[in-house]
């Protein structure tokens, strides 16, 4: 038996082993199929990634617009140079030749292209059109290009700290930048290379830029106005020396902002080498104690609960005993009815007056006008404040609030407080965005007017608002805000500062700020300047210029007629002959109604040089017609 099964094997031992070939090949097919059709798609990935590398590139990131569409923030196209040092003929020398255009070393250079087993290297990145033209005919071997976006800010350190900046990754870090970064920032888009078997760069496969562009950001600020409230601050700054100074200009009845600057400001364009201070937006960061501006909100909760009228009677000796401390007026003010109280910025009457206010009551009014909440602006960074709540409070705590102390606000929250008073009692939400808009233009998100609140009557804000342009009088202290033919109400400030280290109110250390809308009574704007300890003077008058020259030229910018007349300062006089009043060789010509292309003309046949803001025809321009001429010999024109 066991030789029949011998003799079976040996018969059958070839198909066995054919059988056993047969079963292998189907085995390899299957294994074959599996890796080339079910699993093709991640083998090849798989083969890539061996021998090919990528390198993300900045997309065409969207655009920064003011409300009228003027350009603050765009990305251009920029050539970024490589090279490819083994293809190199001479590198002493085309490091020499490289230098010239870059602004790097010899050595710098040769350091890079002489890098040992490297195929490839980053030169230069982000050179402009003009010099990569140049280098492209110098014809040199193992030197090429590749297209990249860079940012940039036309108007340099216009609304710097509002617009913000993006990084080398083309990611925002600051500001609108930041915050909308979603919208500007398409998804990434990379250079893909070959490497060599040591996962060395060798060549890239792709120098090709996408199409597609990000968003583009419309916002509620005025470039013109903008530039106005830049202009009046850095003026202010150059006199006084404060340690910055900062400035809101809003519609009320909207919220929109139409201005908003800190100074210093900062060029956007080199915003690496500036300090992280200096970029600091104060506006919406930094909260300090308001002093005598907060005494608009606390006119209007006494008139809101019937708490005051304007003609109670106060007698101010100076000062006054609170507890266990003595607050003072900056001058004893005698009898004064409330009015006069208001004008004055009396202490003595605010603290008196608020006696018979309940401590939940104040607070819930404080609460309501927005103190100690965030204001819901789209931009990074907002505080929310200091509002203590009425149990935290001391026996003096009710009169320190009174007259804007034991609180602290920033300044955005202050002015959005105070377009509740001036628009007729609503608290609106601050905007700074008015839409964003897709390659086509069309209307991707768009921000409209939220009312939060009605916080006090229509009839309350009109009287509050009657009292306050008691102070913008010959008898108010905001008397140097006064602008000719203008109805204005507003309140100045002086805030002495808190010395930690002392643990009282300085003496020497104080902001002065003006907080005022006109026309008064129908305003169209209303702004806030402030100014960190200035030098050698501190009441709130130094703040208050500011708002007159500023808010001068705003109003003739968007064209508001004096209250009572229908025409334009100085429209009158639009009769005179220009050339007889202003063309003289030592006087500045009156550029009103010109187009752009008449102003150019005009300053080449006399010889002076002209900064243009805006488009249109010329609506404002500073110094005035008239003058006699500075050694500068220029003129800032606003067009509309």
């Amino acid at each position: 038996m066991k030789k029949k099964f011998k003799d079976r094997f040996e018969q059958n031992k070839l198909k066995i082993v054919q059988w056993v070939f047969v079963l292998l090949f189907l085995v390899f097919i299957a294994r074959l199929f599996k890796i080339q059709i079910i699993d093709g798609d991640k083998m090849e990935h798989l083969g890539d990634r061996a021998h090919i590398t990528k390198s993300r590139i900045e997309t065409h990131r969207g655009s920064i617009d003011d409300r009228n569409g003027t350009t603050l923030a765009l990305s251009i196209e920029v050539g970024s140079m490589f090279a490819r040092p083994h293809k190199i003929e001479n590198k002493r020398k085309t490091a020499e030749i490289l230098s010239k255009y870059t602004g790097m070393t010899p050595q710098e250079i040769l350091k890079k292209i002489s890098q040992p087993k490297t195929n490839f290297v980053w030169l230069k990145r982000k050179l402009d059109k003009d010099t990569v033209k140049e280098i492209k005919k110098l014809n040199l071997s193992g030197i090429d290009f590749e297209n990249e976006f860079k940012r940039i800010y036309p108007r340099n350190q216009l609304a710097s700290h509002i617009i913000g900046f993006a990084g080398i990754d083309n990611h925002g870090l600051e500001g609108i930048e930041s915050y909308f970064d979603k919208y500007l920032n398409i998804k990434p888009e990379y250079f893909m290379f070959e490497r060599d078997a040591l996962g060395r760069k060798i060549t890239p496969l792709n120098l090709d830029l996408p199409e597609e562009k990000g968003f583009t950001v419309t916002l509620t600020i005025d470039e013109v106005i903008q530039q106005i409230v830049e202009d009046e601050l850095k003026s202010c700054y150059e006199k006084y020396s404060p340690k910055s100074a900062w400035a809101i200009v809003m519609n009320p009845y909207t919220g929109e902002v139409l201005a908003a600057s800190v100074y210093p400001e900062f060029d956007l364009n080199n915003s690496r080498n500036i300090s992280a201070d200096t970029r600091r937006n104060r506006l919406i960061t930094d909260f300090y104690e308001p002093g005598s501006t907060f005494k608009i909100f606390i006119t209007a909760a006494l008139l809101e609960k019937k708490l005051i009228s304007e003609n109670d009677r106060f007698v101010c000796n100076g000062s006054i005993k609170v507890g266990p401390k003595t607050i003072k007026c900056h001058v004893p003010h005698g009898k004064q009815n409330f009015r006069q109280v208001v004008e004055q910025s009396c202490n003595v009457g605010f603290i008196k007056a608020t006696e018979k206010f309940p401590k939940a009551q104040l607070f819930e009014f404080i609460r309501n006008f927005g103190f100690g909440n965030y204001t819901g602006i789209t931009i990074p960074g907002e505080s929310r404040g200091i509002v203590r709540k009425p149990d935290k409070w001391s026996e003096i705590s009710k009169a320190s609030v009174s007259i804007g102390q034991e609180i602290a606000v920033t300044p955005l929250q202050l002015i959005t407080g105070a377009c509740a008073i001036a628009n007729g009692g609503k608290l609106v939400t601050p905007i700074l965005v008015k839409s964003i808009l897709d390659g086509s233009n069309n209307v991707v998100k768009a921000y409209k007017t939220t009312t939060i609140r009605q916080v006090i009557s229509d009839t309350t804000a009109r009287k509050s608002t009657d009292l306050l342009k008691g102070v913008v009088s010959d008898a108010g202290t905001g008397n140097e805000a006064f602008i000719e033919g203008f109805k204005i109400a507003g309140k100045t400030g002086t805030a002495q500062k808190y010395d930690v280290a002392s643990r009282q109110y300085s003496i020497s250390k104080h902001i002065a700020s003006f907080l005022g809308w006109v026309p008064a009574d129908r305003p169209e704007l209303i702004m806030l300047v402030a100014i960190d300890e200035p030098k050698s003077v501190i009441w709130g008058g130094v703040a208050a210029p500011v708002f007159r020259a500023a808010a001068g030229k705003i109003l003739t910018y968007l064209r508001v007629p004096p209250e009572g007349k229908n025409m334009m300062p100085g429209e009158e006089k639009k009769t005179v002959s220009k050339k007889a009043k202003v063309y003289g060789a030592d006087k500045v010509p009156d550029l009103s109604d010109m187009t752009i292309k008449e102003v150019l003309s005009l300053s080449r046949k006399y010889g002076f040089t002209v900064k243009i803001r805006g488009s249109g025809t010329c609506g404002l321009q500073n110094p005035p017609a008239g003058e006699t001429w500075g050694p500068a010999r220029q003129i800032d024109a606003y067009f509309q």
